[in-house]
């Protein structure tokens, strides 16, 4: 089990009984524009979603260090071992606690345990080109747009691809 803490969350695996959080969040009409497919979350689909979780994808629940513990969004890191990189993604915060630092939070701790734990050369993201808030997060954190890999799918609308690399991050420090 990975937990990550920064100044005011725990980063923590996603359960099972996160299932009604992310239900609720997933399937706002805001969460489904920004995610890949518009499909329903339902309980099955959340349990299907943790049952099929490669050895090394990441998801975490991130919630308030705070005494009410409560939730605030989530994210996951999917590693691909033979190149050394990770893709950061499902990135979702509460609508309550947007606004307030916290993706940019759950960010940065992933970035720190991509780089300093898991010693990966490259994190790298897609979004919808549409999503400038998400995208203008990501520049703040020091993410660059680059272009998109060859093997990566099409999608039905245009997307950004941006990375951090271990260098980059460094020369941020």
């Amino acid at each position: 089990m990975t937990l990550l803490l920064s100044e005011r969350l725990l980063l923590r695996p996603v359960t099972a009984e996160d299932a009604d959080t992310v239900i609720r969040w997933r399937n706002s009409d805001e969460a489904r524009a920004a995610f890949w497919t518009t499909d329903v979350v339902t309980h099955d689909t959340h349990r299907l979603f943790l049952a099929t979780r490669r050895a090394h994808e990441y998801v975490w629940m991130a919630e308030t260090i705070d005494g009410d513990r409560e939730r605030v969004g989530m994210g996951a890191l999917t590693v691909d071992v033979r190149a050394c990189e990770a893709e950061w993604g499902k990135i979702f915060v509460g609508p309550a606690y947007r606004r307030g630092g916290y993706g940019q939070e759950m960010v940065r701790a992933a970035l720190r345990f991509a780089f300093d734990v898991l010693n990966l050369k490259r994190v790298w993201i897609e979004a919808w080109a549409s999503n400038t808030a998400i995208l203008a997060m990501y520049r703040r954190i020091g993410l660059r747009d680059c272009l998109r890999r060859s093997d990566q799918p099409l999608r039905e609308r245009p997307t950004a691809f941006m990375e951090i690399t271990r260098e980059m991050r460094r020369a941020q420090a």
